[in-house]
């Protein structure tokens, strides 16, 4: 195999320095239908897109132009991503890390109140 003439050129020095970027994809936006006096699950997946660990504290904005709030809003960890909490601990209190491209499913846990009518409507936010 022939490569042809090799030509070597003499450079300055370069460096490259690769900035931390932070950035990150909550999904899922969803619609759910609950009971009366019940519970409703409402899944997450929270993923760090950036390309180093980052610390998320979540938050609920509950929408002043709905029907009615949820209740006892908690947010739980998820981890075999079957819709039900995997423990007790509450995820809005404190924060969670992630790694770079680390992944983490939560679960948004909320109560009907018993007062609420058919065919009423509740919004609200997971933020972060």
């Amino acid at each position: 195999m022939r490569w042809g003439n090799v030509l070597l050129v003499n450079s300055n020095p370069v460096a490259l320095e690769v900035q931390k970027m932070y950035s990150l994809t909550l999904v899922q936006n969803q619609n759910q239908y609950g009971v009366v006096g019940g519970a409703v699950n409402l899944p997450h997946v929270l993923t760090n897109i950036g390309n180093t660990a980052d610390r998320y504290t979540l938050g609920l904005v509950q929408s002043s132009t709905d029907n009615f709030d949820l209740s006892n809003v908690k947010v739980y960890a998820d981890r075999d991503k079957n819709g039900l909490p995997d423990n007790t601990e509450d995820l809005l209190v404190g924060s969670i890390e992630l790694n770079a491209g680390q992944s983490l499913a939560v679960v948004l846990v909320g109560s009907i109140s018993t007062n609420v009518s058919f065919n009423q409507l509740s919004s609200l936010d997971l933020i972060y």
